[in-house]
């Protein structure tokens, strides 16, 4: 039609006017078709819109095309490495322990079996038992899974936006087959068009051709409002353009070539040395050498005239730090005596010794009961203060 059209327009465009959203209904021949029909009218620039009819008694899914499910496997590309749990093992053999645990009827002594044991919750006065599928369908609020609900400018990202370690999707062709060319697709143009769903990462090779960054999504947990707050910061003194230039100066000295693996942690470094000197028994671990801490001597061969004169250019001569700031109300030793006075004035001291409830008192209140009574305590730890009331009530 468009072609047989001498008239000159800038755009094309077919209005669809429907009433059946689910054309060509078990005839997989003609939906292919269909199809291909309208992949060869979006390659020639020719909108398709759908003009959906509804007639009474009937519905019309206009969202059914948003149903489009692909598998995808979630992945933790960066962790922290946390110390092994411990493991039990037997005093004589050194071998691996396995732990059994077994529930007995508190009445007869009988070994209950796992289809024995129920959860329950009080509610109203009433204990209600589930079943073990209720249970599981208790804590499953939904089908796992991510729904798109729609994209951002890749620049909308902020690194401030962090708030826990991210994840990684790649596609799983046994889940849902077809995933990866559907996954590379969208991939591909969240990349090209600068935008994401979630954060899209494109593949990276070496010069030997090998992967160094695989390609995927990286799953980024974003805060809710409620986790953004105005900070209100005190005023501060800002640096002249004479230190800021200095700064640059040194910081360019200091710069070398950043690489996460040459820093191992010292935490764990030193944990596993004291595990390699205790199994084979020598009189101490092997020295450990923790990259973490700044080489003084390093930098100082490096920069050291210019972090002298950086800092006599931040500290001149007579120089004097600003005031201590100030600590707030809740913090004001005269306010913490009033309350201890308030609250010593309400106590019947006595009373709470023969009690036995001095235990639930605080030091300061404590120390106030000796002062009031003239008792002296052997030291200002709490239990010698308890005593020392213990023993002057005679309890």
């Amino acid at each position: 039609m468009f072609s047989n059209s001498t008239q000159k327009v800038g755009s094309k465009r077919i209005l669809l006017f429907t009433n059946n959203d689910n054309p060509h209904a078990g005839s997989p021949q003609l939906q292919r078709q269909a199809r291909t029909k309208a992949s060869d009218l979006n390659e020639t620039e020719i909108d398709l819109e759908l003009m959906h009819l509804i007639q009474e008694g009937e519905t019309f899914d206009v969202l059914k095309q948003r149903k489009l499910n692909l598998g995808v496997g979630v992945y933790t590309l960066v962790r922290s490495c946390p110390k092994p749990y411990g493991v039990k093992l037997s005093r004589n053999t050194n071998e691996e322990l396995k732990t059994h645990t077994k529930s007995y009827l508190e009445d007869t002594g009988e070994v209950l079996m796992p289809q024995d044991l129920k959860k329950a919750q009080t509610y109203g006065g009433r204990r209600i038992c589930f079943e073990n599928d209720e249970v599981t369908e208790i804590k499953r609020f939904e089908e796992p899974g991510f729904y798109l609900m729609g994209f951002k400018p890749r620049a909308s990202l902020k690194k401030y936006y962090h708030v826990k370690p991210g994840q990684f999707i790649y596609p799983d062709e046994n889940t849902v087959s077809g995933s990866t060319t559907l996954f590379s697709a969208l991939l591909k143009k969240c990349l090209d068009r600068g935008v994401m769903p979630i954060l899209p990462q494109e593949e990276e090779l070496d010069e030997h051709k090998v992967q160094i960054t695989p390609p995927g999504f990286h799953v980024i947990i974003l805060p809710f409002a409620d986790d953004f707050r105005k900070v209100k910061l005190d005023e501060t003194v800002r640096a002249n353009t004479e230190q800021i230039d200095k700064a640059k100066d040194m910081i360019k000295k200091l710069a070398f070539t950043f690489n996460s693996e040459s820093f191992e942690n010292p935490v764990l470094q030193k944990y596993w040395r004291n595990i390699e000197a205790l199994a084979l028994d020598r009189d101490e671990p092997e020295e450990m050498v923790d990259y973490t801490m700044p080489n003084d001597a390093g930098m100082t061969k490096r920069a050291g005239k210019l972090i002298d004169e950086f800092k006599d250019l931040v500290f001149p001569a007579g120089y004097e730090p600003g005031k201590k700031r100030k600590a707030g109300a809740a913090a004001d030793p005269a306010a913490k005596k009033a309350k201890t006075d308030g609250a010593l004035a309400m106590l019947d001291a006595k009373t709470e010794a023969e009690n036995g409830r001095l235990g639930k008192l605080t030091v300061a209140l404590l120390q106030e009961v000796c002062k009031k009574q003239g008792i002296t305590p052997a030291s200002k730890k709490k239990a010698d203060l308890i005593e020392a009331i213990n023993d002057h009530f005679g309890v």
